[in-house]
């Protein structure tokens, strides 16, 4: 029992669990993003190369 106590208490994992969520959390977020706009953000690039292209 004193051995799950101290497993308990211990926090010496803590910051690099919350370091991984935060990753975890803008990659979803980064996903999304992409997932939303991926299209329109695509297209915008293309037109500007065709622009540039044509000068």
């Amino acid at each position: 029992m004193p051995c799950l106590k101290k497993l308990l208490i211990d926090e010496s994992g803590q910051g690099l669990v919350e370091y991984g969520l935060i990753i975890l959390l803008m990659a979803l977020a980064l996903f999304t993003t992409l997932k939303l706009f991926g299209d329109k953000v695509r297209s915008f690039f293309e037109n500007t190369a065709e622009e540039i292209s044509s000068l």
